[in-house]
């Protein structure tokens, strides 16, 4: 019994000291999570330190001069503005649907009614999304827009915005992909 109870505390030990270090390493945290600043978006440090990534690769393998990097940013800032109300409200129609599949009884119109509403949510979304590409497309050159063309469809095929398929590392899940 005693050696079980040795084993169990260095075993929390040596986590809890991995957890540290891990915690402790540069570039986990940003420096306004480290300094409690309010955290940028609603995703928290780590959702911007990936867009800030794949911005700065885009625009690398784009080639995007200094005033379109500008122009585009400030798209984007305005992009945000207008879909973040939208999530947020899909959210909580999200949080309303979870509770009313719990009650009971079931009250199939309430549920009929938010998920309407969740899919004019959603459309309202997908047409900002095409507005936004749209004014970026105008900012690029016809050969970059060609690039950006093909670099989304490549990010498709790999899903959810990562670069897995262009031959930058192995694919996850061996070498079949």
């Amino acid at each position: 019994m005693k050696k079980r109870i040795v084993v169990l505390s260095l075993l929390v030990g040596a986590l809890s000291m991995g957890g540290f270090a891990l915690l402790s390493s540069p570039g986990f945290a940003s420096d306004a999570a480290v300094s409690g600043a309010p955290m940028p978006g609603p995703m928290g440090p780590r959702a911007e330190m990936g867009h800030g990534r794949r911005f700065a690769l885009m625009a690398s393998l784009l080639g995007l001069s200094a005033e379109q990097q500008t122009k585009i940013k400030a798209v984007w800032v305005g992009h945000r503005k207008q879909v973040l109300p939208l999530i947020k409200e899909l959210r909580t129609n999200e949080r309303q649907l979870r509770s009313l599949a719990a009650t009971t009884p079931f009250d199939e119109g309430a549920v009929h009614a938010l998920e309407l509403k969740q899919a004019e949510l959603r459309t309202r979304l997908l047409a900002d999304r095409v507005e936004t590409r749209k004014q970026v497309d105008a900012i690029l050159t016809p050969s970059q827009q060609q690039m950006a063309k093909t670099l989304r469809e490549l990010m498709r095929e790999g899903r959810g915005g990562h670069f897995r398929r262009m031959d930058f590392g192995p694919k996850r899940g061996g070498p079949q992909g």
